[in-house]
């Protein structure tokens, strides 16, 4: 029997905001493996998936004070790793557009900082358009987008149908359309 299932939460929260390190280690100890193997889920870089867990555990020693967790510890971690993988793929979103502007910047003629510029608004408001989505229709889209997996994989994942993987990200496309082109017109 680990720590977590020996004492009930609200103790182990207390334990925690009062600063024991031997109560934080053991749930440490015993939900990492669990929140790794979640998360390979949504991404397929395991040194970002090990990262994302560490801050989430970070982030709730540095806050113990404050640390007081809706519901119970587990769905609360499982929601924390979750925003934070939410968070990377929308950071990779990002750096991958980036990375692929450079290279065709590099080997353009015509670079014009003022391009640079509206390239770099435009992604400010497909993130923020993201943002905008209903959360479950935000997980579909980023699994099938830009973690790269296919309608029946993020099914399989989220034990959804296909259609309504399908359905989610034609939803998600038309959000990020109509949010879209007001602001590029």
């Amino acid at each position: 029997m680990n720590f977590s299932e020996k004492y009930n939460d609200d103790l182990i929260i207390a334990l925690i905001k009062d600063g024991h390190e031997n109560a934080f280690e053991a749930v440490f100890k015993d939900h990492y493996n669990f929140l790794c193997n979640h998360l390979t889920h949504y991404i397929k870089d395991n040194d970002a998936i090990e990262q994302i867990v560490q801050q989430v555990f970070v982030n709730i020693w540095e806050n113990r004070k404050s640390f007081s967790p809706k519901g119970n510890l587990k769905s609360y971690l499982l929601k924390s790793v979750k925003n934070r993988a939410i968070n990377f793929l929308k950071h990779e979103i990002i750096k991958h557009q980036s990375h692929n502007e450079l290279k065709l910047l590099y080997y353009s003629e015509d670079y014009n900082i003022e391009k640079q510029f509206e390239k770099e608004e435009l992604l400010k408001l497909i993130n923020e358009a993201i943002d905008l989505l209903p959360d479950k229709c935000k997980e579909i889209f980023l699994l099938v987008k830009f973690s790269g997996f296919t309608y029946k994989e993020t099914a399989a994942i989220l034990n959804l149908s296909p259609k309504t993987v399908e359905n989610q990200v034609g939803k998600a496309l038309k959000s990020l359309r109509e949010f879209l082109l007001p602001a590029i017109n």
